[in-house]
């Protein structure tokens, strides 16, 4: 592929498709740049639940990027130790650290490290070793009921600004 001569118009909220669904406090650097830089992006870490720890006192953090109604992409890190977890579905990148990922019952492993692809499922029961802060982007479906909790919601407000009669 030849190499880019010539910096991409710069995206504004106006050519931001959809920009609703995107976390509103990350719009102004979408319309600035276009882009928002995950491996730079602040996160709140937590200890992680007591119960989840294996060994060592990792901090887990993760944020937002995207919601729609059918998928949530966000950044989640977490800090090196030992901790279980069980699985929803779910595809990532990581972008920085090192861990690996056992899965209960099944014996599979996966090595992550930067630019590895991964998928977990519903309900997988994992333990995660991390010798390095990892820091992964992720995509998530919407779960069916939180999606139809939504509609349902959505629903009901229209159906409740026609009987007072407002706009829907």
């Amino acid at each position: 592929m030849p190499a880019r001569t010539s910096p991409a118009p710069a995206a504004t909220a106006a050519t931001i498709p959809d920009a609703a669904p995107f976390a509103p406090e990350l719009l102004p650097a979408l319309a600035a740049a276009g882009f928002v830089d995950a491996t730079a992006l602040s996160l709140d870490l937590e200890a992680v639940e007591a119960a989840d720890v294996v060994a060592g006192s990792p901090l887990a953090g993760s944020r937002s990027l995207v919601t729609s109604p059918a998928f949530t992409i966000g950044v989640w890190e977490i800090t090196p130790g030992v901790v279980t977890d069980t699985e929803v579905d779910e595809t990532f990148v990581v972008l920085t650290g090192e861990a690996t990922v056992e899965f209960e019952g099944s014996g599979r492993i996966l090595q992550l490290a930067p630019g590895v692809v991964g998928q977990l499922a519903a309900g997988d029961r994992t333990t995660w070793r991390v010798t390095s802060t990892l820091r992964k982007v992720y995509v998530a479906p919407v779960a069916a009921a939180a999606a139809a909790s939504a509609a349902a919601e959505s629903i009901e407000a229209v159906t409740a600004a026609t009987a007072d009669g407002g706009a829907a």
